[in-house]
């Protein structure tokens, strides 16, 4: 298992299917919160996000308290470019999903 570069998350990062009543649109709405879907979505919808947030959850979230949603986004936004730029997949041939996708578009070329 490879080390965690990142201490995380006071606030939850939720799935729906973590409710046993999904919040109102009211709710959602009253606290600035935009649903991802119009309508009921099915596994292969939502699995891409559903596969990042497991993964986020899991490397970054260690029970450290953050101060302001401010520090939270700036983790997040770090989290993302290593996921995207360092963070190597078996899957992906043993590159990050930009080498892969340069990659794979010169094979194309």
């Amino acid at each position: 298992m490879s080390k965690r570069p990142f201490g995380l998350l006071s606030i939850s990062i939720f799935c729906v299917d973590e409710f046993p009543v999904p919040p109102s649109h009211q709710t959602l709405k009253e606290n600035k919160i935009f649903q991802s879907m119009s309508r009921k979505g099915n596994c292969l919808d939502n699995s891409p996000m559903e596969n990042f947030f497991g993964i986020l959850k899991q490397e970054m979230y260690h029970g450290e308290p953050l101060c302001s949603f401010e520090e939270l986004k700036e983790k997040i936004d770090i989290y993302i470019d290593y996921y995207n730029n360092k963070r190597i997949k078996q899957k992906l041939d043993g590159m990050s999903p930009v080498q892969f996708r340069i990659h794979t578009s010169q094979l194309a070329a």
